[in-house]
């Protein structure tokens, strides 16, 4: 997938019952896109949220930060008792969390049916 980074990123959130499903579109490298979705997830996990869906199909991860982002939204639903899961991730992506072994600490999914799906399968606290 090849992003224009001088498109706009556009954030778009939604919930399926409890689950809450961010799906950003564009280019993630590290900006002000990184610290909007960050900020998104933020405000999500403030308002009580424990079940969130990052739902990648439309972006593309450039650089560590965004991958920073990701693992500080895990951490932090993890210590609320809630989850954090992945879905439709590039194939670039995919790499690199199976090169850092972040594929081991993130849930990551094919689709956002199987990933919504997931949480029925699991007890959160």
């Amino acid at each position: 997938m090849v992003l224009d980074p001088r498109v706009n990123m556009k954030i778009e959130i939604r919930f399926k019952d409890d689950v809450a499903i961010v799906t950003p579109s564009g280019l993630l490298c590290g900006g002000k896109e990184t610290d909007d979705l960050e900020r998104r997830i933020r405000v999500l996990a403030r308002e009580g949220n424990r079940k969130l869906i990052v739902d990648l199909r439309k972006a593309a991860l450039a650089g560590d930060q965004p991958f920073g982002v990701l693992l500080r939204a895990h951490f932090d639903y993890v210590r609320r008792h809630g989850r954090m899961k992945l879905c439709r991730v590039g194939d670039r992506d995919q790499r690199f969390l199976a090169a850092t072994r972040l594929n081991q600490l993130l849930d990551v999914y094919r689709t956002e049916d199987e990933a919504v799906t997931s949480f029925a399968r699991e007890l959160v606290l």
